[in-house]
């Protein structure tokens, strides 16, 4: 017979089976649980069994009940908790937990919309995924393998070991991190879907910019291949630019006391040419017919070694101005050689058209209005504007303020343009 010690051993014993298989039953089985069926069609279901797990959103709801063959595919029959409110546009998926481990079925809702699942309910094929077959995958790998050199296999193999050496804990929260986002993005249903619909036109726009975004990254690898080539230039202005910066420093402290005085006289001078732009301009159009008649005037005989010209005494041509100025009986004595104030309004005053003394103060140029003459800024506001002259390159002629008709040097051959006459 047995002693009291084992006696008590065999009933500790068999009430901790009974709350064993007790405990099973309730959790692992989930006998006594509320519970409803769905039933899954799957086009194919390798490796999924009876009471594999049901989640939905990754949360474990149920077990699957049964694996039955119809005439066209596989039904899975689900136990579901009848506590969890599941919308019946779900979409049914077999996962497994690695590469080899066990499958499991997860369910994840595809739109807002709808009702909700209810006993007898059925989840079709057109919403239902299965894992792709063990041997497809074999082949693929297969494939890689056999597309990568055996020379070279193994410093692939080496190099991906270096690679994800000690980043297993990285890799972890990787992984960790891309389901908690998928999570994210089938709890937030609408806006994925509602983002994942607006890609398609980006993606169109990007299609047409295919030419573009080809032509820019090919110019970026010639820009990145001539920096590779301009390395050693580079390094050598890396390592001259302080000095340079130095010596730029320095040279800018010496002239620092007379930069601003250069800078302001620049200042003046620019305004004074900028006032007497129209005089340049009027230089540039007279000069190269200038130059053309004096070159055919020193050439018009130069076999005989004759210059063409004609010496005329101008003799009272033009006859004197003496309008303006004081008469006779109020000039100074010529032996008079004391120091005296002059008079600037004296000048000749006679109209501008007037032959008489055509260099006159009355013919200056007006400084404060470009393209006007006269003896005084009142008389320049209140002048007539002169129009420069204008030259013609193809016939050597050109017309003076006056609006006469004119040809220096008569008829000219060759380009009679002004830049080509200057250089002639």
């Amino acid at each position: 017979m047995f002693s009291r010690l084992v006696k008590t051993q065999l009933a500790v014993f068999a009430v901790l089976t009974v709350f064993g298989m007790t405990t099973v039953a309730t959790n692992y089985l989930q006998w006594g649980a509320d519970r409803y069926t769905v039933v899954v069609d799957f086009a194919d279901v390798s490796g999924l069994y009876p009471q594999a797990s049901v989640t939905y959103l990754g949360v474990d709801i149920g077990r699957v009940m049964s694996v039955e063959l119809t005439d066209d595919g596989v039904r899975a029959r689900l136990a579901i908790q009848s506590d969890t409110p599941i919308s019946d546009q779900v979409l049914a998926e077999v996962h497994s937990t690695s590469a080899i481990g066990e499958q499991y079925v997860d369910l994840s809702p595809t739109t807002s919309d709808g009702g909700l699942l209810t006993d007898g309910s059925v989840i079709p094929r057109s919403r239902s995924r299965s894992l792709p077959p063990a041997s497809d995958l074999l082949t693929s790998l297969d494939r890689l393998a056999a597309s990568i050199p055996g020379d070279r296999l193994s410093a692939v193999l080496t190099e991906v070991t270096s690679a994800f050496q000690g980043a297993g804990g990285e890799l972890g929260d990787l992984l960790d991190s891309a389901s908690l986002l998928v999570h994210e993005a089938s709890s937030a249903l609408g806006p994925t879907t509602g983002l994942i619909a607006s890609l398609g036109p980006f993606l169109d726009t990007q299609h047409d910019l295919d030419g573009q975004l080809r032509s820019f990254t090919k110019d970026l690898a010639s820009f990145t291949d001539q920096l590779r080539y301009s390395d050693a230039d580079l390094r050598r202005l890396i390592d001259s630019g302080p000095g340079l910066r130095d010596e730029l420093i320095g040279l800018e402290g010496q002239l620092h006391p007379s930069v601003a005085v250069l800078l302001g006289n620049l200042v003046s001078s620019g305004e004074v040419v900028r006032t007497y732009l129209p005089g340049v301009e009027q230089i540039l159009v007279l000069y190269p017919a200038l130059s053309a008649a004096i070159q055919r005037t020193l050439r018009a005989n130069a076999d005989s070694g004759a210059i063409g010209n004609v010496l005329r005494l101008n003799v009272n041509d033009p006859p004197p101005c003496t309008t303006g100025y004081p008469s006779t009986s109020q000039r100074r004595d010529p032996s008079d050689t004391s120091q005296t104030s002059t008079d600037a309004n004296l000048y000749c005053k006679v109209a501008p058209g007037d032959p008489r003394v055509v260099r006159g103060a009355r013919n200056t140029p007006c400084l404060n209005a470009p393209g006007r003459r006269g003896a005084s800024p009142s008389d320049c506001l209140a002048a007539k504007p002169d129009v420069p002259a204008t030259y013609d390159s193809t016939s050597g002629r050109f017309i003076s303020p006056t609006g006469g008709l004119y040809v220096l040097g008569g008829n000219q051959e060759g380009d009679l343009r002004w830049q080509k006459l200057m250089m002639k």
